[in-house]
């Protein structure tokens, strides 16, 4: 008999906990940089550049400053 072996990532467990959490946490971050940039006194030019300055290493703040790019 032949059985074919198809190779796939199962994402059970923590795997797709963790990601869920990551993808949760990107949209809070823009969620949260759409209310920053709502403000009067926000200047996106200004996070941008913290961002040159320090790179994003959290899903919230690649989240954030994916939300900066898009204005």
């Amino acid at each position: 008999m032949h059985t074919c072996n198809y190779a796939y990532t199962d994402l059970g467990g923590s795997n797709q906990m963790d990601l869920l959490k990551a993808l949760d946490d990107h949209w809070k971050g823009r969620e949260a940089a759409l209310r920053d940039m709502d403000t009067i006194d926000f200047c996106v030019e200004t996070a941008l550049h913290g961002f040159d300055i320090d790179p994003p290493d959290t899903a919230f703040q690649r989240g954030y400053l994916r939300q900066l790019e898009k204005g």
